[in-house]
């Protein structure tokens, strides 16, 4: 068995991507104003929410050089979410800006070693 667990981190401040002028000529408040040169106007931060895996695998060896296995990613079926940390609902669920789902894998297979 092994647990993974990887906490919340800053992804990006919106607009997020590469724009070749250096800022986002659709973001708030400078829609439209693509003629002149925008004050610095950062949006809010992304963060990438906490995420916790388990994931297990046994495995049976039945000859020197043979082995079968049984193996399971995501056990709990974790997701993985993005959300804007500024910018909460009012009763504090998170505002999602991503939503992904890896789903469960179960992997059966057979090791045959020739050394």
């Amino acid at each position: 068995m092994a647990v993974q667990t990887v906490g919340a981190k800053l992804n990006c401040i919106a607009p997020c991507g590469d724009n070749p002028v250096g800022y986002a000529l659709n973001a708030y408040p400078n829609a439209g104003l693509a003629w002149k040169t925008p004050a610095y106007n950062p949006g809010p931060p992304n963060y990438t929410d906490r995420t916790r895996y388990v994931d297990g695998k046994i495995a049976w060896r039945w000859r020197r050089n043979l082995e079968f296995f049984i193996e399971a990613r995501n056990l709990t079926n974790q997701t993985q979410t993005s959300s804007i940390g500024a910018s909460p609902y009012a009763d504090g669920t998170p505002n999602l800006q991503n939503y992904y789902y890896p789903g469960r894998r179960i992997t059966v297979g057979l090791v045959a070693r020739t050394l």
